[in-house]
């Protein structure tokens, strides 16, 4: 398929014409600098990696990114305009609770719960309506903040930054070269096996958008005049990790239980954003550039706990009625399946350890192959867990892992 093509398939290259008009012209221009500044980052990524990409915003009322190598072996990241209003107009829901007293409510996360009717054009699937934008147009209505309309901007960007960075990773990081080497050579012996290198290939594809999101707001502030100011910088620091908070709250709103993506591509958004705080932190320690540790584990821990208050005021306020209705009253369940409880801490902390070991049993198998440049995040990204908690992991049985061990084997001695 051509390249423009593609991207006719997918609705085409969205206009500064084609946002809904509930999103204010300073905002527009913001969002498509977002795409401008990500093809320079693009670029040199390409020549790192001697690939060619391109990245566009897709007028599609949808919510999920696409890449696609196309005809000419160029790559093509597409971001749907639908992805970048339902976060603007997140935004502006999550920040109208600012200041207010918080939360912590804990909703039965009941499979395929079902939303109040106003939010659904928000958490819900997208339809290719004649009025593609009309029920975010109304939500935006009843939730718009004008004392946030920067941060929202700025919390927006950011998490466009975060999406784009994700896709660029299965690019640059190689995934599908390395998958299709591991399917030409036999080296996958059942479908198992192709799902736990998808699985650690979208938790690498994250390690590297935190990369890329923390260095895109570093050279930010750096260019501000007053960069070394550290309010600006604090308030920057926290924009990225309630943007990366607000991003994973948006997918996923079937809610599942953390014990159900044991056969996914996916791990479980509480693991994700938790894996977000772990690279960060490393991160900052290796590279040069990134010199304040304190600040940022500081204002990253607040961007997270204000985006959780957020939700939680959230379903209070879908508890009473504010977004209309239940449909059925039967399947009442939170509007992300980012709610932490508290009485879970050890459950979350077990899935993710084990996750950081799949993690890094694939990872240098996937850097073994070498048959492909790579390039993505700078210095140690995830630590091992301790030797108490790894022993643990490995002294109980658990299928993924096992067929993670073979698979590592059978690539290393092939």
């Amino acid at each position: 398929m051509k390249a423009d093509a593609f991207i006719d398939a997918v609705g085409g290259i969205a206009t500064r014409e084609d946002f809904p008009e509930f999103i204010e012209q300073q905002a527009v221009e913001a969002y498509l600098d977002a795409v401008t500044y990500a093809r320079t980052f693009l670029s040199d990524y390409d020549r790192a990696t001697d690939l060619t990409t391109r990245v566009e915003l897709a007028n599609s009322p949808f919510f999920t990114c696409r890449s696609k190598v196309v005809d000419d072996g160029r790559h093509i990241l597409v971001v749907p305009l639908g992805l970048v209003c339902r976060l603007h107009v997140l935004g502006h829901l999550l920040l109208g609770y600012w200041g207010r007293d918080g939360i912590s409510l804990e909703m039965h996360a009941a499979q395929n719960s079902l939303l109040p009717q106003k939010l659904t054009p928000l958490f819900g699937a997208a339809t290719d309506a004649d009025d593609r934008w009309g029920g975010l147009r109304e939500l935006h209505a009843l939730v718009h903040t004008p004392s946030a309309t920067s941060d929202v901007q700025q919390l927006t960007y950011q998490a466009m930054m975060f999406i784009i960075g994700h896709e660029g990773a299965h690019v640059y990081r190689r995934h599908a070269a390395t998958l299709r080497h591991l399917r030409d050579s036999g080296l996958l012996e059942s479908p198992r096996d192709e799902e736990i290198f998808r699985r650690f290939a979208e938790i690498d594809a994250d390690t590297m958008a935190t990369y890329w999101t923390l260095d895109a707001q570093w050279m930010a502030l750096k260019a501000n005049q007053t960069h070394d100011d550290d309010a600006i910088k604090a308030l920057g620091y926290m924009r990225v990790s309630y943007a990366v908070t607000m991003l994973f709250a948006l997918f996923d709103v079937h809610r599942n239980e953390i014990g159900s993506y044991e056969s996914s591509v996916y791990v479980h958004p509480i693991i994700r954003r938790h894996l977000f705080t772990e690279a960060s932190a490393q991160l900052h320690e290796s590279a040069a550039w990134r010199t304040d540790r304190h600040t940022w584990t500081r204002m990253e821990l607040r961007g997270w706990r204000e985006c959780v208050r957020a939700l939680g005021c959230l379903n209070l306020d879908i508890l009473t009625g504010r977004f209309g209705e239940y449909p059925d009253l039967d399947r009442v369940g939170p509007a992300s399946a980012l709610q932490y409880k508290m009485t879970q801490g050890d459950v979350y902390q077990r899935y993710f350890d084990r996750e950081v070991v799949l993690y890094t049993l694939m990872r240098s198998m996937h850097e073994s192959v070498g048959r492909f440049k790579m390039a993505g995040a700078e210095g140690r990204v995830l630590s091992f867990p301790k030797f108490r908690n790894s022993m643990r992991i490995f002294m109980k049985e658990d299928p993924l892992l096992d067929a993670a061990v073979r698979l590592a084997q059978r690539v290393a001695t092939s």
